[in-house]
C-alpha cells in the first residue's frame, strides 16, 4: 500500500515549491494581461467602446456573467482593474493565497466575458489553468503565508501535494498538447496525408516524412526574425521540427506518467 501511495504521489503529485513557482508565474502574468488590458479601458470595456453592455450580454449566452456589466462608467471599470492588481499582487506574494487567487480568477473571466471579440486560445487556456490553480496550495511554501505559519511554531511542509486537483492540473496540460499534436496530424505536417494510407498503404514507402509547416512558415516576412531566413536555407532541418514536434506534443505527455525515474524524465521532457 505504500509502494501504490509513493507512485501515487510521483505520478500526480506536484512539489510545493514548484507550486510556488507556479504562483508567482500565474500572478506575473495577471499582472501582465492587466496592463495590456489597461491600456484600453474605455475602448475596450467601456459603456461607449466598441462592444456595447447590450452586446456583450448577448454574445455570451445564458450562462453567461460579468462583473463588468454592472457599469460601463469608467470609474466603475477603474475599480475593477484596481481591484484586479491588487488580487494579482496578492498572488505573487503569497499573501491569503486561496481567497487572492479565487478572486483573480473571477475578475478575469469577468474581463474576458465583458469583450470576447479580443479573446484567443491563450486567453482561454490562462482562465482554465487559474481556476485549477484555486484548488491547489499554491501558498504552502516560499510565501507570506508559509512566513505567517514559521512564526507560529508550524514547520514547512515540503510533502508533494496530492489530490483530484493536483490529477486534473497535469491532465489539463497533457490535454493541450494532446489536441495540438492530433490537430496537425495531416499532409502539411507529416509530409503524407494519413487518411489515404487506410485506403492505400504504400503510400507510406513512398512518404517522404516531414512536411512543409515549418517551411511555410518561414515565409511569413511580416512575422519573421532574421533567424528564419537562415533555418529557412535548411529545409530537411524544418522537416526534422515537424516531424519532432508531433513526436513531442504526442508522445511526449505520455512520458509523464512512466512509473520510474519520473521526476528526471519530466525535468528532460519539460526542459
Amino acid at each position: 500500500m505504500r509502494w501504490i501511495n509513493q507512485k501515487l504521489s510521483d505520478l500526480f503529485g506536484l512539489d510545493p515549491r514548484s507550486l510556488a513557482v507556479l504562483r508567482v508565474g500565474l500572478g506575473l502574468t495577471l499582472l501582465l494581461d492587466i496592463s495590456v488590458r489597461a491600456m484600453d479601458v474605455g475602448a475596450m470595456y467601456g459603456g461607449e467602446g466598441i462592444v456595447p453592455i447590450e452586446t456583450s450580454i448577448g454574445d455570451a449566452g445564458p450562462w453567461g456573467w460579468s462583473l463588468h456589466w454592472i457599469s460601463g462608467a469608467l470609474w466603475f471599470q477603474w475599480t475593477l482593474f484596481a481591484l484586479a492588481y491588487f488580487f494579482a499582487i496578492g498572488t505573487v506574494l503569497g499573501w491569503r493565497t486561496r481567497p487572492m487567487v479565487l478572486c483573480s480568477f473571477l475578475l478575469l473571466a469577468s474581463v474576458q466575458t465583458r469583450n470576447q471579440v479580443i479573446l484567443n486560445g491563450g486567453d482561454a487556456m490562462f482562465r482554465i489553468m487559474l481556476f485549477w490553480a484555486i484548488f491547489l496550495p499554491l501558498g504552502r511554501v516560499w510565501s507570506l503565508d508559509a512566513r505567517r505559519k514559521a512564526r507560529q511554531g508550524e514547520p514547512p511542509d515540503l510533502k508533494p501535494a496530492l489530490s483530484v486537483a493536483t490529477f486534473c492540473f497535469i491532465l489539463q496540460l497533457c490535454l493541450v498538447y494532446w489536441f495540438a499534436g492530433t490537430a496537425k496530424l495531416n499532409e502539411v505536417w507529416l509530409g503524407f496525408d494519413p487518411d489515404a494510407v487506410w485506403s492505400e498503404p504504400a503510400v507510406l514507402a513512398k512518404a517522404s516524412f516531414g512536411g512543409d509547416a515549418m517551411i511555410r512558415a518561414m515565409d511569413y516576412d511580416i512575422y519573421c526574425k532574421p533567424l528564419a531566413g537562415l533555418m529557412a536555407q535548411a529545409p530537411w532541418l524544418l522537416r526534422a521540427i515537424c516531424i519532432g514536434t508531433l513526436m513531442l506534443e504526442i508522445i511526449g505527455p505520455c512520458l509523464l506518467f512512466i512509473p520510474f525515474g519520473t521526476r528526471w524524465i519530466r525535468l528532460v521532457l519539460v526542459t
